[in-house]
């Protein structure tokens, strides 16, 4: 930054910025509050708490411990400024260079190969063949089957019902069971993903109902059957009605036209 000219302030006002004392350790001073303490402190810091949280670079840090001069006044008994101090480098990763459009081409995000090999069988059992599952693999694997051993999971029909319930994916997880095995998955396995997926969703939500008891069978039929209600009141056994959320307001003007009121 400093060879291209890209200069910037972090203070327009360094005299009130100072280490330990006031007077002493104010940075104000001529030569003490310079590039190396304020400009270069704040980079370190936005580099490893911005863009090395996001993922754009690659840092490698040691021991702020004399790590970089500080010199400065107030600051004799002080080894390091600040535990940004410590970022010895830092390089701009794929991710990185896609943000900054410095990339040919689009950003791939890379993918370990996977340690753990399985085998899934067509009575619909999982097994590990060879390697460790990762914690997260496990967690996988458990949200769709029941785990038998450490070794050997079943897929679990009421598992995979939640699992699509919460969000999750069939495709995803098929996907997951391919990278791991080295033989094409049982047409058993896939169609009883597809099932999972269509019982899983099966049923929705659409919205909130209230209940109203009615004080007889009659007045329940008699207001049910009102055209202007029908869309969104239900008479729900002999003397109960459910009317949506939504339509209160416009359920108890109606029952008022009847002649009838709400307690």
């Amino acid at each position: 930054m400093r060879a291209e000219d890209f200069m910037f302030e972090v203070s327009s006002d360094p005299w009130k910025l100072y280490v330990a004392d006031r007077n002493y350790g104010s940075l104000g001073y001529s030569g003490y509050g310079g590039w190396e303490i304020l400009q270069d402190r704040y980079l370190l810091y936005w580099l490893m708490e911005y863009a090395a949280t996001l993922g754009l670079v690659d840092i490698a840090y040691k021991i702020p411990d004399q790590a970089r001069p500080v010199d400065s006044w107030g600051m004799d008994q002080y080894r390091w400024l600040s535990r940004y101090d410590g970022l010895h480098a830092f390089r701009i990763n794929p991710l990185g260079a896609y943000v900054l459009s410095a990339g040919e081409t689009p950003f791939q995000p890379s993918r370990p190969a996977p340690q753990v090999r399985l085998t899934v069988l067509r009575d619909r059992t999982i097994h590990v063949v060879s390697g460790h599952l990762s914690p997260a693999e496990r967690m996988q694997l458990e949200t769709w089957a029941e785990p038998e051993d450490d070794a050997v999971f079943r897929l679990d029909d009421s598992r995979a019902i939640e699992a699509v319930e919460t969000g999750q994916d069939p495709e995803s997880f098929a996907r997951f069971l391919e990278e791991r095995d080295d033989q094409p998955l049982p047409e058993a396995l896939l169609a009883f993903l597809k099932q999972a997926h269509a019982n899983g969703e099966a049923v929705r939500q659409s919205g909130n109902a209230v209940l109203f008891e009615c004080g007889n069978p009659f007045i329940a039929e008699m207001i049910s059957e009102c055209k202007e209600v029908t869309s969104f009141c239900h008479r729900i056994g002999e003397k109960t009605l459910a009317v949506r959320e939504e339509s209160i307001a416009k359920f108890r003007k109606q029952v008022r036209l009847l002649g009838l009121g709400i307690r």
